[in-house]
């Protein structure tokens, strides 16, 4: 059974983002950690009133008390992460108590866990370096629980218009982040997601739904927006004087990088308007909306991503039971996507789509 309360003597409030719920409960010292995570998860996630239950629980304490005998206790090597930024790279030593409870220590970031798989609770022992950890944690878990429950995860970048979502895919280097930034910042429509969208089916037909994400954005593609990189607190030097190159990528906090964007960021939309293929290194400047003979399925597929696969969502075991451990993938979302239009946009076009915003 899932826990569905949690102690009266600490608070606590519940997030959903329409699928998944998570509840937070906090002491007075780490009442600060568990509120600058609610702020990174808005607006994908949101603050649930009453709740019949939810999915999985973490309890905040300070990284002090985490007791100095489970310190010592080591099993083994634990890598969490591996990535190209390297707030990012995450590992940790782990201790397994039983079948059912882990305990894991990261002493360089100040992190510590006490897991339990059976109620699905998490205790974190945090400090002010600990967010990273708990945002891998918490984002990566939750895709395991969707996965189970159907959703499709898609590589792409989407931004809102009059309620509609239009998404950019593309291959690595196509210019995904720079087409997002010219729809957000050229065309004024709304913030979806940067990096991934959750593609689900309710009772109202197709849901398109943000991934909370961290942005990471090259300089090539803020060059071109220097008041926004200026608000996002970008410099494009280094500090000795040097000119950062295009292909370096800067980190930005996302609650910078949300209010420095001219719309409002949301959370969910029912309808998809259009499917962008950015190409902005071609030497053509041309927008098309490609024939029905040129989209294909297998371009749809081919950036469904899998969140079994990712360590960060199934290191801890908390939801075992449940995770897939094969691609399996209903097409039936995909064909959806099928039915819209798609443009292929060729070359640095400013405006890509603004047929579409009338």
């Amino acid at each position: 059974m899932l826990p569905t309360s949690l102690p009266d003597s600490q608070t606590q409030f519940l997030l959903e983002n329409g699928n998944v719920c998570i509840a937070f409960q906090h002491c007075e010292n780490s009442a600060g950690i568990a509120a600058r995570l609610a702020d990174f998860l808005a607006p994908s996630f949101q603050i649930a009133g009453d709740h019949p239950h939810f999915d999985f629980s973490i309890g905040f304490e300070p990284y002090e008390s985490f007791p100095e005998t489970w310190k010592n206790v080591v099993l083994s090597d634990l890598l969490i992460r591996r990535s190209t930024a390297d707030m990012f790279n995450l590992k940790a030593e782990v201790s397994v108590w039983d079948e059912n409870v882990i305990v894991v220590h990261d002493a360089s970031k100040r992190t510590a866990y006490r897991i339990d798989r059976h109620t699905r609770h998490i205790t974190a022992y945090v400090s002010e370096e600990s967010f990273v950890h708990l945002v891998e944690l918490i984002r990566y878990t939750c895709l395991i629980i969707e996965e189970s429950r159907g959703t499709i995860l898609l590589h792409a970048s989407a931004a809102m218009v009059n309620g509609e979502a239009v998404l950019v895919l593309g291959h690595k280097g196509a210019g995904k982040t720079t087409t997002l930034l010219r729809l957000l910042l050229n065309e004024a429509f709304d913030y979806l997601s940067g990096d991934k969208v959750l593609i689900d089916s309710t009772t109202g037909g197709l849901r398109i739904r943000a991934w909370p994400d961290y942005p990471h954005i090259g300089i090539g593609s803020l060059r071109t927006y220097p008041v926004f990189a200026a608000a996002c607190g970008v410099d494009f030097f280094w500090e000795d004087g040097c000119e950062k190159p295009d292909n370096h990528k800067e980190l930005i906090e996302p609650h910078v990088f949300r209010a420095a964007l001219p719309g409002k960021p949301r959370r969910a939309c029912g309808n998809v308007r259009a499917v962008l293929f950015p190409d902005i290194g071609n030497s053509r400047l041309e927008v098309r909306q490609l024939r029905p003979d040129e989209q294909s399925l297998e371009v749809l597929r081919d950036n469904v991503e899998f969140p079994f696969e990712f360590t960060p969502g199934r290191w801890h075991g908390l939801f075992d039971d449940i995770m897939r451990r094969e691609r399996v993938l209903d097409d039936t979302l995909l064909h959806r996507l099928m039915e819209v239009p798609w443009y292929s946009v060729l070359g640095p076009v400013a405006s890509p789509i603004r047929e579409l915003s009338s």
